[in-house]
């Protein structure tokens, strides 16, 4: 198998539970490395994949005056506040913001979509 993000041969098999839903990655060493994949317990693929939780894009921490960028239109949420709680505001916001989730999502699949 190869790496999701690198396509090396993947030595680490990560597979999460999310509410529910089977989330699996294959890394190679070198990335489960920069990951900071060494304890699963510790690690999240949305975080990873989605740039969502304390650490985004770029290993900036986001902080909430941050500029988000357009707002959703019917709660406010920013793209940079869903990348800090790793969660959306409404469901309005699968609209406002999917193409950049959809274009993240592309990425994590390399051209397999």
């Amino acid at each position: 198998m190869q790496c999701d993000l690198c396509e090396n041969k993947a030595t680490v098999f990560l597979t999460q539970l999310v509410e529910g839903e089977m989330k699996k990655m294959c890394l190679c060493e070198k990335c489960a490395e920069e990951k900071g994949v060494t304890d699963p317990t510790g690690f999240s693929l949305a975080d990873s994949v989605l740039g969502v939780g304390p650490v985004a894009e770029g290993g900036q921490i986001l902080e909430d005056g941050d500029d988000g960028g357009v707002p959703c239109p019917e709660c406010g949420f920013t793209f940079n506040r869903f990348q800090q709680v790793g969660r959306l505001g409404c469901s309005e916001c699968y609209r406002a913001f999917g193409d950049e989730i959809g274009r993240r999502l592309k990425g994590m699949h390399k051209g397999t979509v």
